[in-house]
């Protein structure tokens, strides 16, 4: 099975209100909604790689209507290859 990432970094992004963040989550103290799932691809791909699952990580650099519909057929292009995988076995 193939995995498939799809990341859009935003130039402008929502930063955390400090107020509400929990002593337990400091660590998420000033930072902004963008940093926070760049983090978390990382720490994802970091998984994938140490136990050797494959998988495609694709970053969007500016979000439009020609960029959305390649994303989307490269989804569909790597679903109809896995699908018509599993109908040969």
């Amino acid at each position: 099975m193939l995995c498939i990432f799809f990341y859009v970094n935003e130039n402008k992004s929502e930063k955390l209100n400090n107020s509400q963040i929990l002593p337990t989550k400091d660590y998420l103290k000033n930072k902004n909604l963008q940093d926070i799932i760049f983090a978390q691809k990382k720490a994802t791909e970091n998984v994938f790689n140490k136990k050797n699952i494959p998988f495609r990580s694709f970053e969007i650099k500016k979000r439009n209507e020609k960029i959305t519909t390649m994303a989307r057929v490269i989804l569909v292009s790597n679903l109809s290859l896995y699908v018509g995988c599993i109908n040969k076995i």
